[in-house]
């Protein structure tokens, strides 16, 4: 009697083939990319103008001094809360350097000495702040006006 050769089972189970991919269409890539581009532009907009600014709109530029004991010199304010003025220290440019803080209508304009390194805090009083025109009143009660820089 012939008995028949077992057969070798397998219990692999045969899995379907895959659906082919659905193809992407390149306006889906486009559109895509530019909304990443707008909410990438949206989030810096917000850091940048709201989050790191750290003093008014208004006051951010450069301004030259009309009047006052720097008369003829420059002040720059900077979003990010420093400061840079250029002015005449007998007769010579002094450059000062500052972080400064506006709380409701006081400036405190901070200064690091540059032998010492010791730190001083000056606090001014903005009298007026219109368009271009700045009017600024020192701890001693001098005013210093300023105009905005072309």
């Amino acid at each position: 009697m012939k008995t028949k050769p077992k057969q070798r089972q397998t219990n692999q189970a045969r899995t379907p083939p895959m659906p082919p991919a659905p193809a992407t269409s390149w306006k889906r890539r486009v559109l895509l990319g530019l909304m990443l581009i707008v909410v990438a532009a949206g989030v810096w907009g917000l850091f940048e103008f709201v989050i790191w600014n750290r003093i008014p709109a208004e006051l951010v530029g450069k301004w030259e001094i009309m009047e006052g004991p720097d008369e003829g010199g420059t002040v720059d304010f900077y979003p990010n809360g420093s400061m840079v003025a250029h002015v005449n220290l007998a007769g010579r440019l002094g450059v000062i350097e500052a972080k400064i803080r506006v709380d409701e209508k006081k400036i405190y304009v901070t200064t690091r000495h540059q032998q010492t390194g010791e730190e001083g805090t000056r606090v001014q009083t903005i009298k007026s702040l219109e368009g271009d025109r700045l009017v600024l009143q020192d701890e001693k009660g001098n005013l210093v006006k300023l105009q905005r820089a072309e």
